[in-house]
């Protein structure tokens, strides 16, 4: 995991039909980002809805909960993200770093 580097990720639009994975995909963006050291105030996740941009929040703290108390969820996390190395210990150092900073998150609709 990249500590306090800057991060240069070029902006990604995903556009797909209902049920296709997009919550998935958004937040293994936005865990991505993080693990590369990324402060949570400076990523923007938007969606249509509340309710969707709930679900993203919530899938994010699930999928750093899941792997920071199982080192095979923090496996599975490490592979969707494409960080080789990612542990559990990873992710509950990110996990904590969240919750600190939750007030801050930009998960939200347009």
């Amino acid at each position: 995991m990249t500590e306090n580097r800057p991060v240069h990720f070029e902006p990604r639009l995903i556009r797909a039909s209902a049920g296709t994975g997009k919550t998935y995909e958004l937040s293994s963006r936005f865990i991505s980002l993080l693990a590369a050291g990324e402060r949570p105030a400076r990523i923007l996740a938007t969606t249509f809805t509340r309710k969707a941009a709930g679900e993203i929040e919530d899938r994010i703290f699930q999928r750093l909960s899941r792997a920071a108390s199982d080192p095979g969820q923090a496996r599975d996390l490490a592979e969707s993200i494409g960080i080789k190395g990612f542990s559990s210990r990873d992710a509950a150092e990110l996990l904590a770093k969240l919750v600190r900073e939750q007030h801050r998150l930009s998960i939200t609709t347009l």
